[in-house]
């Protein structure tokens, strides 16, 4: 038996359509994300008011900062003890971005007096 000719033409439309037709969606399956811990790091941090006797114009708070765990380490010298901190608290954010770091702070006498004078909340994270 022989097709007709209306069978002929649905059977090319059919292989036409499988022939433009995209296979099966083959995606890729993202891999898992796997949640590590951010790396823990600690800074100690020194604070004190260098006072220069000749010249009191001179005097300014110095502050010594180091990473426990490694040589890591800076300093600053500022005459506004906020500013001081603030760009201290800044380098050390940016020196250990993705890291959860926890600041500790060895403050000497005058540091001490000044920051509960002014109210100043020292960050510890």
């Amino acid at each position: 038996m022989t097709e007709t000719r209306q069978q002929r033409r649905a059977r090319e439309r059919a292989e036409q359509k499988s022939a433009t037709r995209p296979g099966p969606n083959h995606r890729p399956v993202p891999e898992p994300v796997l949640v590590t811990e951010r790396p823990r790091v600690v800074v100690d941090i020194d604070l004190a008011w260098q006072e220069v006797r000749r010249d009191p114009d001179d005097s300014h708070w110095e502050v010594d900062w180091t990473e426990r765990e490694s040589d890591t380490s800076d300093s600053a010298i500022g005459y506004h003890l906020e500013d001081c901190i603030s760009q201290v608290v800044h380098d050390i954010r940016n020196e250990f971005a993705g890291s959860d770091v926890t600041l500790v702070w060895n403050l000497d006498a005058k540091a001490a007096s000044e920051i509960e004078a002014q109210a100043i909340t020292l960050p510890v994270a």
